[in-house]
Protein backbone atom coordinates (compact mmCIF):
# COMPACT_ATOMS: atom_id res chain seq x y z
CA UNK A 1 0.00 0.00 0.00
CA UNK A 2 1.63 3.68 -1.03
CA UNK A 3 2.03 6.31 1.44
CA UNK A 4 0.20 9.74 1.29
CA UNK A 5 2.52 12.81 1.67
CA UNK A 6 0.40 15.23 3.33
CA UNK A 7 1.22 18.65 0.99
CA UNK A 8 -2.06 21.03 2.81
CA UNK A 9 -4.16 21.89 5.59
CA UNK A 10 -6.91 21.12 3.61
CA UNK A 11 -5.79 18.03 2.42
CA UNK A 12 -5.17 17.25 6.20
CA UNK A 13 -8.51 18.13 7.03
CA UNK A 14 -9.87 16.07 4.09
CA UNK A 15 -8.14 12.94 4.88
CA UNK A 16 -8.67 13.10 8.87
CA UNK A 17 -12.26 13.24 8.10
CA UNK A 18 -13.17 10.23 6.14
CA UNK A 19 -14.68 7.34 7.58
CA UNK A 20 -12.08 5.12 6.60
CA UNK A 21 -9.18 5.04 9.56
CA UNK A 22 -6.48 7.22 8.36
CA UNK A 23 -3.25 6.83 10.19
CA UNK A 24 -0.80 10.04 10.04
CA UNK A 25 2.80 9.63 11.60
CA UNK A 26 4.64 13.06 12.46
CA UNK A 27 8.28 13.85 11.44
CA UNK A 28 10.57 16.29 11.01
CA UNK A 29 14.39 15.91 8.71
CA UNK A 30 16.39 16.84 11.55
CA UNK A 31 14.89 13.94 14.03
CA UNK A 32 16.72 10.43 13.26
CA UNK A 33 14.70 8.58 15.25
CA UNK A 34 12.00 9.99 13.45
CA UNK A 35 13.78 8.52 9.75
CA UNK A 36 13.70 4.88 11.96
CA UNK A 37 9.98 5.32 12.17
CA UNK A 38 9.54 6.64 9.13
CA UNK A 39 11.07 3.04 7.82
CA UNK A 40 9.56 0.87 9.86
CA UNK A 41 6.11 2.64 9.37
CA UNK A 42 6.44 2.18 5.52
CA UNK A 43 7.15 -1.31 6.12
CA UNK A 44 3.82 -1.87 8.06
CA UNK A 45 1.96 -0.32 5.50
CA UNK A 46 3.57 -2.32 2.31
CA UNK A 47 2.25 -5.48 4.72
CA UNK A 48 -1.07 -5.98 3.69
CA UNK A 49 -2.13 -6.41 7.14
CA UNK A 50 -4.34 -3.06 6.90
CA UNK A 51 -5.97 -2.67 3.56
CA UNK A 52 -8.67 -0.54 5.36
CA UNK A 53 -6.05 2.01 6.47
CA UNK A 54 -5.13 5.29 4.98
CA UNK A 55 -1.27 5.79 5.65
CA UNK A 56 0.29 8.97 5.36
CA UNK A 57 3.34 11.22 6.61
CA UNK A 58 3.40 14.75 7.77
CA UNK A 59 6.81 16.62 7.17
CA UNK A 60 6.24 19.69 10.18
CA UNK A 61 9.10 21.61 8.60
CA UNK A 62 7.24 22.15 5.73
CA UNK A 63 3.67 22.28 6.65
CA UNK A 64 3.94 24.97 8.79
CA UNK A 65 0.18 25.44 8.66
CA UNK A 66 -0.22 22.07 10.13
CA UNK A 67 1.78 22.11 12.43
CA UNK A 68 0.63 25.43 13.71
CA UNK A 69 -3.00 24.01 14.08
CA UNK A 70 -2.21 20.45 16.06
CA UNK A 71 1.34 21.42 17.78
CA UNK A 72 2.91 18.56 17.89
CA UNK A 73 5.36 18.42 21.25
CA UNK A 74 8.02 15.42 20.89
CA UNK A 75 8.63 13.32 17.27
CA UNK A 76 8.47 10.64 15.70
CA UNK A 77 4.48 10.46 16.86
CA UNK A 78 1.67 8.55 14.95
CA UNK A 79 -2.07 9.25 15.41
CA UNK A 80 -5.48 7.18 14.29
CA UNK A 81 -8.19 9.28 12.94
CA UNK A 82 -11.56 8.61 11.91
CA UNK A 83 -14.34 10.94 11.35
CA UNK A 84 -12.40 13.90 12.68
CA UNK A 85 -11.43 12.54 15.81
CA UNK A 86 -8.26 11.59 17.07
CA UNK A 87 -9.26 8.10 18.53
CA UNK A 88 -5.70 6.43 19.29
CA UNK A 89 -1.55 7.75 19.61
CA UNK A 90 1.49 6.49 20.02
CA UNK A 91 4.51 8.08 20.67
CA UNK A 92 8.33 7.67 19.62
CA UNK A 93 10.20 5.20 17.93
CA UNK A 94 9.05 1.58 18.18
CA UNK A 95 9.60 -1.79 16.90
CA UNK A 96 7.53 -2.83 14.00
CA UNK A 97 6.13 -5.99 15.95
CA UNK A 98 4.48 -3.63 18.60
CA UNK A 99 3.65 -0.53 16.01
CA UNK A 100 1.58 -3.73 14.19
CA UNK A 101 0.66 -4.74 17.55
CA UNK A 102 -1.23 -1.23 18.66
CA UNK A 103 -2.57 -1.01 15.35
CA UNK A 104 -5.00 -4.08 15.20
CA UNK A 105 -5.57 -3.83 18.98
CA UNK A 106 -6.70 -0.20 18.31
CA UNK A 107 -8.76 -1.00 15.14
CA UNK A 108 -9.58 -4.57 16.20
CA UNK A 109 -8.72 -5.74 12.86
CA UNK A 110 -8.85 -9.32 13.20
CA UNK A 111 -8.62 -10.38 8.91
CA UNK A 112 -5.28 -11.35 9.55
CA UNK A 113 -5.55 -13.84 12.32
CA UNK A 114 -2.10 -15.25 11.07
CA UNK A 115 -0.32 -11.96 11.79
CA UNK A 116 -2.67 -11.43 15.16
CA UNK A 117 -1.25 -15.06 16.01
CA UNK A 118 2.47 -14.31 15.17
CA UNK A 119 2.12 -11.17 17.39
CA UNK A 120 0.16 -12.82 20.28
CA UNK A 121 2.71 -15.39 20.72
CA UNK A 122 5.73 -12.94 21.38
CA UNK A 123 3.03 -11.10 23.46
CA UNK A 124 2.64 -7.95 22.04
CA UNK A 125 -0.95 -8.18 21.30
CA UNK A 126 -1.87 -8.03 25.01
CA UNK A 127 0.99 -5.12 25.65
CA UNK A 128 0.12 -1.74 26.71
CA UNK A 129 1.75 0.96 24.53
CA UNK A 130 2.28 2.93 28.21
CA UNK A 131 5.34 -0.56 28.83
CA UNK A 132 7.23 0.51 25.42
CA UNK A 133 10.08 2.30 25.87
CA UNK A 134 9.39 5.77 24.09
CA UNK A 135 12.45 7.22 22.14
CA UNK A 136 11.32 10.51 20.72
CA UNK A 137 12.78 13.80 19.50
CA UNK A 138 12.02 16.74 21.47
CA UNK A 139 9.96 19.39 19.50
CA UNK A 140 11.50 23.01 20.07
CA UNK A 141 10.04 26.45 19.95
CA UNK A 142 11.29 28.34 16.72
CA UNK A 143 13.12 31.53 17.97
CA UNK A 144 11.05 34.77 17.54
CA UNK A 145 14.14 37.05 19.07
CA UNK A 146 12.46 37.97 22.35
CA UNK A 147 14.22 39.85 24.89
CA UNK A 148 14.14 41.56 28.36
CA UNK A 149 13.62 45.23 28.03
CA UNK A 150 15.08 47.20 31.21
CA UNK A 151 14.04 50.75 30.47
CA UNK A 152 12.82 52.42 33.65
CA UNK A 153 15.88 53.85 34.92
CA UNK A 154 17.03 52.63 38.68
CA UNK A 155 17.80 55.04 41.50
CA UNK A 156 21.47 54.14 41.35
CA UNK A 157 23.51 53.58 38.75
CA UNK A 158 24.99 50.06 40.22
CA UNK A 159 28.37 49.11 39.15
CA UNK A 160 27.70 45.50 37.84
CA UNK A 161 23.89 44.77 37.06
CA UNK A 162 22.36 41.20 37.22
CA UNK A 163 22.21 39.81 33.99
CA UNK A 164 20.16 39.53 31.61
CA UNK A 165 17.34 36.46 31.42
CA UNK A 166 16.83 34.67 28.29
CA UNK A 167 13.25 34.49 27.28
CA UNK A 168 13.86 31.72 24.64
CA UNK A 169 16.43 29.25 26.13
CA UNK A 170 17.21 26.30 23.44
CA UNK A 171 14.75 27.95 20.93
CA UNK A 172 15.58 26.78 16.90
CA UNK A 173 16.37 29.56 14.20
CA UNK A 174 16.19 28.32 10.90
CA UNK A 175 18.20 30.30 8.59
CA UNK A 176 16.63 30.96 5.08
CA UNK A 177 17.95 32.77 2.01
CA UNK A 178 17.46 36.54 2.17
CA UNK A 179 16.48 36.77 6.24
CA UNK A 180 18.27 39.49 8.42
CA UNK A 181 19.66 37.10 11.13
CA UNK A 182 17.54 36.70 14.68
CA UNK A 183 17.93 38.57 17.10
CA UNK A 184 19.72 36.33 20.04
CA UNK A 185 20.31 38.61 23.33
CA UNK A 186 20.16 42.14 24.23
CA UNK A 187 20.89 43.90 27.29
CA UNK A 188 19.75 47.91 28.01
CA UNK A 189 20.05 50.50 30.56
CA UNK A 190 17.40 52.91 29.80
CA UNK A 191 18.23 54.11 26.35
CA UNK A 192 21.59 52.26 26.05
CA UNK A 193 21.57 49.24 24.66
CA UNK A 194 23.78 46.13 22.87
CA UNK A 195 22.45 43.23 21.49
CA UNK A 196 23.41 40.40 19.08
CA UNK A 197 22.57 38.82 15.60
CA UNK A 198 22.68 35.44 14.86
CA UNK A 199 22.58 34.92 10.74
CA UNK A 200 23.94 32.43 8.03
CA UNK A 201 24.61 32.98 4.40
CA UNK A 202 23.07 29.92 2.39
CA UNK A 203 24.62 31.30 -0.65
CA UNK A 204 28.15 31.46 0.73
CA UNK A 205 28.69 28.51 3.19
CA UNK A 206 26.47 26.94 4.98
CA UNK A 207 29.16 26.00 7.32
CA UNK A 208 29.86 29.80 8.06
CA UNK A 209 27.97 31.08 11.57
CA UNK A 210 27.76 34.70 11.52
CA UNK A 211 27.44 37.43 14.47
CA UNK A 212 26.86 40.72 14.22
CA UNK A 213 27.13 43.19 18.06
CA UNK A 214 25.71 46.35 17.67
CA UNK A 215 26.52 48.80 20.26
CA UNK A 216 23.91 51.74 20.99
CA UNK A 217 24.91 54.38 23.75
CA UNK A 218 22.45 57.15 24.59
CA UNK A 219 23.65 60.40 23.37
CA UNK A 220 21.64 62.39 25.38
CA UNK A 221 23.19 61.26 28.29
CA UNK A 222 26.74 61.55 26.56
CA UNK A 223 26.89 57.81 26.68
CA UNK A 224 29.39 55.37 25.31
CA UNK A 225 30.71 50.85 25.42
CA UNK A 226 34.29 51.38 26.07
CA UNK A 227 34.92 47.62 26.18
CA UNK A 228 32.81 44.31 25.46
CA UNK A 229 33.66 40.58 25.35
CA UNK A 230 31.43 37.75 23.44
CA UNK A 231 32.22 34.26 23.91
CA UNK A 232 29.87 31.12 21.94
CA UNK A 233 30.38 27.65 22.65
CA UNK A 234 29.09 25.31 20.08
CA UNK A 235 28.23 21.15 19.63
CA UNK A 236 26.33 18.92 17.56
CA UNK A 237 22.51 18.89 18.75
CA UNK A 238 21.90 15.51 18.54
CA UNK A 239 18.14 14.18 19.09
CA UNK A 240 18.32 12.65 22.24
CA UNK A 241 19.81 15.89 23.79
CA UNK A 242 23.65 15.64 24.37
CA UNK A 243 26.42 17.67 22.72
CA UNK A 244 29.26 16.94 20.82
CA UNK A 245 31.87 19.35 20.42
CA UNK A 246 32.08 20.79 17.16
CA UNK A 247 35.98 21.85 16.63
CA UNK A 248 35.81 25.40 14.88
CA UNK A 249 38.22 25.40 11.56
CA UNK A 250 38.56 29.19 11.25
CA UNK A 251 37.04 32.56 12.54
CA UNK A 252 37.32 36.16 12.08
CA UNK A 253 38.92 38.82 13.14
CA UNK A 254 41.49 37.08 15.06
CA UNK A 255 44.55 38.61 16.99
CA UNK A 256 46.16 39.00 13.37
CA UNK A 257 43.01 40.87 12.23
CA UNK A 258 42.51 43.41 14.37
CA UNK A 259 39.53 45.88 13.48
CA UNK A 260 40.90 49.38 13.51
CA UNK A 261 39.63 52.70 12.69
CA UNK A 262 35.91 52.32 13.01
CA UNK A 263 33.09 54.88 12.22
CA UNK A 264 30.93 55.54 15.36
CA UNK A 265 28.02 56.70 13.90
CA UNK A 266 25.61 59.69 15.60
CA UNK A 267 22.66 61.20 14.14
CA UNK A 268 21.16 64.59 15.82
CA UNK A 269 23.17 67.96 16.90
CA UNK A 270 26.72 68.73 16.80
CA UNK A 271 29.10 68.35 20.05
CA UNK A 272 27.91 70.80 22.74
CA UNK A 273 24.33 71.26 21.23
CA UNK A 274 21.65 69.72 23.74
CA UNK A 275 19.39 66.53 22.38
CA UNK A 276 15.88 67.03 24.17
CA UNK A 277 14.90 64.09 26.03
CA UNK A 278 12.26 62.28 23.78
CA UNK A 279 14.46 62.45 20.86
CA UNK A 280 16.85 59.95 22.22
CA UNK A 281 15.24 57.11 21.00
CA UNK A 282 14.59 58.42 17.31
CA UNK A 283 17.96 58.86 17.40
CA UNK A 284 18.80 55.33 17.78
CA UNK A 285 15.81 53.94 15.78
CA UNK A 286 17.32 55.90 12.68
CA UNK A 287 21.41 54.15 13.33
CA UNK A 288 19.50 50.66 14.01
CA UNK A 289 17.21 51.00 10.83
CA UNK A 290 20.12 51.67 8.82
CA UNK A 291 20.37 54.70 8.09
CA UNK A 292 23.99 56.63 7.36
CA UNK A 293 23.87 59.69 9.77
CA UNK A 294 27.49 61.27 10.45
CA UNK A 295 30.26 59.26 10.98
CA UNK A 296 33.13 59.96 13.77
CA UNK A 297 36.28 57.72 13.67
CA UNK A 298 37.42 55.80 16.91
CA UNK A 299 40.25 53.44 16.95
CA UNK A 300 39.24 49.89 18.33
CA UNK A 301 40.66 46.60 18.62
CA UNK A 302 38.94 43.21 18.54
CA UNK A 303 40.54 40.39 19.07
CA UNK A 304 39.84 36.70 18.67
CA UNK A 305 40.94 33.37 19.24
CA UNK A 306 39.56 30.10 19.37
CA UNK A 307 40.69 28.05 16.29
CA UNK A 308 40.88 23.82 16.92
CA UNK A 309 38.61 24.42 19.71
CA UNK A 310 35.00 24.70 20.24
CA UNK A 311 34.76 27.81 21.88
CA UNK A 312 35.64 31.36 20.24
CA UNK A 313 35.97 34.49 22.62
CA UNK A 314 36.50 38.21 20.68
CA UNK A 315 37.27 41.19 23.05
CA UNK A 316 36.26 44.83 21.99
CA UNK A 317 38.26 47.81 23.50
CA UNK A 318 38.98 51.64 22.78
CA UNK A 319 42.75 52.41 21.83
CA UNK A 320 43.90 55.39 23.98
CA UNK A 321 43.30 58.13 21.62
CA UNK A 322 41.96 61.24 21.19
CA UNK A 323 38.49 59.23 19.69
CA UNK A 324 38.25 57.32 22.29
CA UNK A 325 36.22 59.36 24.05
CA UNK A 326 33.30 58.48 21.33
CA UNK A 327 33.72 54.40 22.76
CA UNK A 328 33.30 51.30 20.44
CA UNK A 329 32.49 51.52 16.82
CA UNK A 330 28.42 51.20 16.30
CA UNK A 331 28.61 47.57 14.45
CA UNK A 332 31.06 44.40 14.58
CA UNK A 333 30.29 41.39 12.39
CA UNK A 334 32.79 38.01 13.34
CA UNK A 335 31.89 34.63 11.84
CA UNK A 336 33.00 30.95 12.73
CA UNK A 337 33.42 28.20 10.37
CA UNK A 338 32.11 24.43 11.13
CA UNK A 339 32.35 21.24 9.94
CA UNK A 340 29.07 20.28 7.93
CA UNK A 341 26.64 19.98 10.77
CA UNK A 342 22.61 19.61 10.45
CA UNK A 343 22.09 21.33 13.81
CA UNK A 344 24.00 23.48 15.74
CA UNK A 345 24.06 24.08 19.30
CA UNK A 346 25.48 27.35 20.77
CA UNK A 347 26.03 28.71 24.35
CA UNK A 348 27.11 31.74 25.10
CA UNK A 349 27.75 35.24 26.69
CA UNK A 350 28.85 38.46 26.64
CA UNK A 351 29.09 41.62 28.39
CA UNK A 352 29.83 45.05 27.78
CA UNK A 353 31.33 48.34 29.80
CA UNK A 354 29.17 51.04 29.63
CA UNK A 355 30.11 54.75 30.80
CA UNK A 356 28.13 58.06 30.82
CA UNK A 357 29.54 61.64 31.44
CA UNK A 358 31.87 63.23 30.01
CA UNK A 359 33.83 62.52 33.18
CA UNK A 360 33.05 59.03 33.27
CA UNK A 361 32.08 58.86 36.70
CA UNK A 362 28.93 56.57 35.75
CA UNK A 363 29.97 53.04 35.34
CA UNK A 364 28.63 49.74 34.56
CA UNK A 365 28.54 46.19 32.97
CA UNK A 366 25.71 44.77 31.21
CA UNK A 367 25.85 41.38 30.67
CA UNK A 368 24.02 38.57 28.67
CA UNK A 369 24.00 35.58 30.85
CA UNK A 370 26.77 34.02 32.86
CA UNK A 371 28.93 31.42 32.90
CA UNK A 372 26.79 29.34 35.23
CA UNK A 373 23.53 30.04 33.17
CA UNK A 374 24.82 31.28 29.89
CA UNK A 375 22.03 31.45 26.68
CA UNK A 376 21.39 28.61 24.54
CA UNK A 377 20.56 28.56 20.79
CA UNK A 378 20.19 25.78 17.98
CA UNK A 379 21.00 26.80 14.19
CA UNK A 380 18.81 24.25 12.01
CA UNK A 381 20.81 24.00 8.55
CA UNK A 382 19.05 21.02 7.45
CA UNK A 383 16.47 23.09 5.19
CA UNK A 384 20.40 25.08 3.79
CA UNK A 385 21.91 21.44 3.40
CA UNK A 386 19.00 20.00 1.42
CA UNK A 387 19.20 22.95 -1.19
CA UNK A 388 22.74 23.11 -1.68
Amino acid sequence: MSIIEVKSLKQFHDMISSSKHTLLLWIKPWCPYCALMEGRYKEVAASGMFKKVAFAIVDLEEQKEIAEEVEIIGIPKADLFRNGKRIARIEGLTEQGEFEAWLLRTINEKSDPVAVHRLDKLGLMSRSTETLPSYACKSQAMCIGKFEDRRKRPLIFPKNRKAFVDLEPNCVFQPTEGDNGILIGRANDDASYFDIILWNSPQDNPGKVYFSIDFMPDPVKKARFESAVFQVTVAEDSADESHSPLTIHDLYPTDEDDMVDRSVFMSGPEDGDAVPEDDALSVFSSIYEGSRPRGRNTTTTVRGHGINSPTAAWTFTVRDSPSARYGLAAHYDMYITLPTTKRVWLQFTSKAVLVKGEERKHKTTLRIGTIEKPYERIMDLSAVLRSA
